[in-house]
């Protein structure tokens, strides 16, 4: 009956039905963002654009081995990609529904990490660096070896800072000082202080690791919003403490050790992870690691390296033992791994920042 009524009347039956839909599309408006992928799939989307490249170059070259590594990745569905003329990709991956977005995110960050670790030859070649003349680095350190392949391929433009948000910048040094001190991030400004401290608020001597403090004599003073009691903790000897480890060479030349967050206490003996994260990166078999500290009821801490392996390399014991082998010929032994875990990917955000903390949450 309720049927003919609505065969009867298709007039009234059309606008009740828009109706209808009208009413669903202001209710999901309406809905928490949280609850989007419960009624739509969620989608990672990835841009890049490679200026003077044909589309059949960045299909075959970058697009190609994206799609590779990214087809598989937990929940998805399907994946489209578009390559133009212009050197424009773009990739669109679509999960199922009820997909953790930003799980999602990270997950084919992490894929696309290992199809993009380096720039294909044929892309490369197609681009005239003639005009390129300055690159300024900041904001995270950069492994040795890829400062190294950068100034090789763009040339002696790349420049370096140190500094943040409270401080301005307060270092500076060239791609021709950076390679007669790889590593480092350059010398005081001249208008800048740069100290080194213990743990008890004294100078530490030159090539000893301590919290950095810095400040610019013409940077204007700032609080934390909310916060007075944490802009307090930040100034020590009238200076700005950011959060970094490191160490002054007897040239002057500040290097980064890590985050003071981020440091190991095994034993008593405060370990720097970014020292045996960077031996470990070149290794022909892994692909991206971190090295955190994890319970030990013996030393307090011991130091573990979470190790993504390249692709079609097999997670073993007898390569585990070898990773730590290869640290230890680079590392006193205090600072080398004692346990070795393999994960499929490590937890990094699409801008490259490692979320260590879950690690240690898992």
């Amino acid at each position: 009956m309720i049927s003919k009524f609505f065969i009867e009347r298709p007039v009234f039956a059309s606008v009740l039905s828009i109706i209808i839909v009208l009413a669903g599309l202001v209710a999901m408006r309406a809905l928490p963002i949280s609850q989007y992928p419960q009624i739509v799939p969620p989608e990672v989307m990835i841009t890049a654009t490679y200026p003077g490249a044909t589309a059949q170059t960045i299909s075959q070259s970058v697009a190609a081995p994206l799609e590779q590594q990214i087809n598989g990745v937990e929940n998805m569905l399907y994946m489209r990609s578009t390559s133009t003329d212009s050197g424009t990709l773009r990739l669109i991956v679509t999960f199922q529904i009820g997909t953790d977005p930003d799980q999602a995110t990270i997950n084919v960050n992490n894929r696309a990490q290992r199809a993009t670790a380096l720039l294909p030859e044929e892309v490369r070649r197609e681009y005239d660096l003639s005009s390129l003349q300055f690159v300024m680095h900041g904001a995270a350190p950069c492994p040795v070896h890829v400062k190294h392949a950068m100034i090789e391929w763009w040339g002696p433009v790349i420049h370096d800072h140190y500094g943040g948000t409270e401080t301005g910048a307060v270092t500076y040094l060239d791609s021709h000082e950076w390679l007669a001190h790889p590593g480092s991030v350059g010398r005081a400004l001249a208008n800048a202080q740069l100290l080194v401290l213990n743990e008890a608020g004294e100078e530490v001597e030159r090539d000893g690791v301590g919290e950095i403090v810095c400040r610019h004599m013409y940077y204007a003073d700032f609080t934390y919003h909310g916060d007075d009691a944490k802009r307090r903790r930040a100034e020590k000897r009238g200076l700005i403490a950011l959060g970094d480890m490191g160490y002054i060479d007897r040239d002057g030349y500040l290097y980064l050790c890590g985050r003071a967050t981020d440091m190991i206490i095994s034993g008593g003996v405060n370990i720097y992870p970014r020292e045996a994260e960077d031996v470990l990166v070149v290794h022909p078999s892994i692909e991206d690691v971190a090295v955190i500290g994890t319970p030990d009821a013996e030393m307090g801490e011991r130091v573990t390296a979470f190790v993504q392996l390249r692709a079609g390399v097999a997670p073993t014991p007898m390569l585990a033992e070898e990773l730590i082998a290869h640290t230890r010929e680079h590392l006193s032994s205090f600072k080398c791994p004692r346990e070795v875990r393999f994960v499929d990917d490590l937890p990094r955000l699409p801008n490259g920042k490692l979320l260590k903390r879950m690690l240690k949450i898992g």
